[in-house]
């Protein structure tokens, strides 16, 4: 939740009234107050923040016209109790792109057979949004919230170590942080990204080249685990290199020459399309001269010519084993069978 104090009330840009609500709303979602649990009185947020008694009050008005609280006559304000479970599946998402758009389309495919509503949300990769999101859907009574996390993990691991639900059951999905008590089906990456070396080891005997992709600001790590992968396992003969560059910018076929690059790896099919574009155009020949993988075996890596190998996460899977859980969860505590690891497999095409 935001730290908020008197100072940072009367100094921000928006009025201080929205920043108090706004302190309020987003511990409400992060289950830092609990349904039915007292919140502060008119008086207490006098105190607490230096603000005027109808500043209080006014906070106090919103958060019971937007249904968050309710006030009870001499006892004071309480969080409001859960909306009854609404046969609504939300799926959180950081950004849109091919790769996820696969795994909307199975899961929109499933809950509509079973009479769902699946509905997309967008938190801009925003670990707060993220967090006030799933607040508000619980809140809201959906069946089940499938969240897609944002790139730097660790910034929501707390939230959803503590997060109590209710009737609504939290998912994550293709994320990395195994091991933690949560329902999730994630991909295996390092699986994925160690069938690409082998691939490309046995393609090529020059150097490797890992394109980052510089799109995605912050700390990514799924990015990270490919790349710590990537290298463990390249890595294994002294007189092969491993390169890195942050854009498809950063190359040219001068620098390609020198480097003796003849494997290239991207993290997503849209980078395999940037490079494949380019190092066609400086004349090299795919795959003699040069190797290109992707992840992510989306419609791009198949219809785009030549036809690029990639490694294929099944979506299709990840929403059935998500579908599964929600439609028939499992026994309280059996958090066996509400953990999945998909074993990605990878798609040996043109490239």
């Amino acid at each position: 939740m935001t730290n908020l104090n008197e100072t940072s009330i009367k100094e921000g840009i928006v009025p201080g009234y929205i920043r108090l609500y706004e302190y309020y709303r987003d511990a409400i979602y992060s289950f830092e107050y609990s349904p039915g649990s007292q919140i502060d009185s008119i008086t207490q947020i006098q105190s607490r923040f230096s603000v005027s008694r109808e500043m209080a009050k006014q906070v106090l008005r919103m958060l019971v016209d937007d249904g968050l609280v309710v006030s009870k006559v001499g006892k004071g304000t309480f969080v409001a109790d859960l909306e009854q479970k609404q046969k609504y599946w939300g799926i959180i998402i950081p950004f849109v792109s091919a790769h996820i758009e696969v795994l909307l389309y199975h899961l929109k495919c499933i809950a509509e057979k079973n009479n769902r509503e699946l509905k997309c949300f967008l938190d801009y990769n925003s670990a707060n949004e993220e967090i006030k999101l799933v607040g508000n859907l619980i809140h809201q009574g959906f069946e089940a919230i499938i969240v897609v996390p944002v790139f730097d993990e660790m910034q929501t691991a707390d939230f959803y170590c503590k997060l109590k639900p209710g009737g609504s059951q939290v998912i994550l999905a293709n994320q990395t942080m195994a091991g933690y008590y949560n329902k999730y089906v994630i991909q295996s990456y390092d699986l994925g990204v160690k069938r690409v070396v082998e691939y490309l080891k046995k393609q090529e005997t020059g150097n490797f080249l890992f394109v980052r992709d510089d799109s995605l600001l912050g700390k990514n790590m799924v990015q990270e685990l490919m790349e710590d992968t990537f290298v463990g396992y390249a890595q294994t003969s002294p007189q092969r290199e491993i390169l890195f560059v942050n854009s498809v910018r950063e190359i040219s076929s001068e620098w390609m020459k020198k480097k003796k690059i003849s494997g290239v790896f991207c993290p997503n099919d849209m980078l395999a399309v940037k490079i494949i574009g380019r190092i066609k155009e400086w004349g090299y020949r795919i795959p003699d001269d040069i190797s290109v993988v992707s992840y992510g075996n989306t419609d791009l890596s198949n219809f785009f010519t030549p036809a690029i190998t990639s490694v294929d996460g099944h979506q299709q899977l990840m929403a059935k084993k998500i579908a599964d859980m929600i439609i028939k969860p499992p026994y309280k505590g059996d958090i066996e069978n509400c953990q999945h690891i998909i074993q990605p497999e990878l798609i040996i095409r043109e490239t």
